[in-house]
């Protein structure tokens, strides 16, 4: 299966068993916890984020207690990792770089806000996209279910190709003030924590050999 067939067929329902299982066990965000009337203080101010569904990156790791993914066949738990990564990643890049119409997209795609807390624990902050693959330290979302980093390294790539085609698709087909593909390429390509860590190179060789 490609990571087209992967994303067009199976990432909605996957992300949909995903989300059940934090309305039904909780989430450890804190933002994601406040929403749900858990966590009395009021957490996020920016009203990009604070109206809008939260859950954590630690929510992805599988614990002895809790698997937020057990629903989501075992196959297919590697690509859903990664469409989180994209999901989160090209959120981020336009409320970063082109946070003008970061409302208008945000309305468009609804995608919901992956944090780094744990309850209480850590800042209040936006995970990274590539926290995915690395929090937290030697247990991940991915070592937890021993998938390791030659299966990412090896899947990775052609994620990252179908990223670029997905992303050149998309603003070929929406118009945000006249924003195009080859502006939200040169944004990305520019910051570099847009390929953190070991596996953001995999992401800059794509966009570089894609058509500007």
């Amino acid at each position: 299966m490609t990571p087209k067939e992967y994303y067009y067929e199976h990432f909605r329902e996957d992300f949909q068993s995903f989300w059940k299982s934090l309305d039904e066990n909780g989430t450890t965000s804190r933002v994601g916890a406040q929403q749900r009337g858990e966590f009395p203080q009021r957490t996020m101010t920016d009203p990009n984020y604070s109206d809008a569904r939260h859950f954590s990156v630690a929510d992805l790791i599988r614990e002895e207690q809790r698997d937020n993914l057990e629903n989501i066949p075992a196959d297919r738990q590697l690509d859903f990792l990664i469409g989180v990564f994209y999901t989160v990643f090209i959120d981020q890049v336009m409320h970063s770089h082109h946070r003008d119409i970061y409302a208008e997209f945000k309305k468009l795609t609804e995608y919901p806000k992956m944090d780094r807390t744990a309850g209480l624990a850590f800042h209040l902050m936006m995970a990274n996209p590539y926290e995915v693959f690395t929090f937290y330290h030697d247990r991940t979302a991915f070592s937890s279910r021993a998938i390791s980093k030659r299966a990412i390294s090896e899947r990775f790539p052609k994620w990252c190709d179908f990223i670029v085609s997905d992303l050149e698709a998309f603003f070929a087909d929406h118009q945000f003030d006249n924003l195009s593909w080859a502006d939200v390429r040169a944004g990305i390509l520019a910051d570099r924590e847009c390929f953190r860590g070991d596996y953001g190179r995999f992401l800059r060789d794509a966009l570089e050999k894609a058509p500007a």
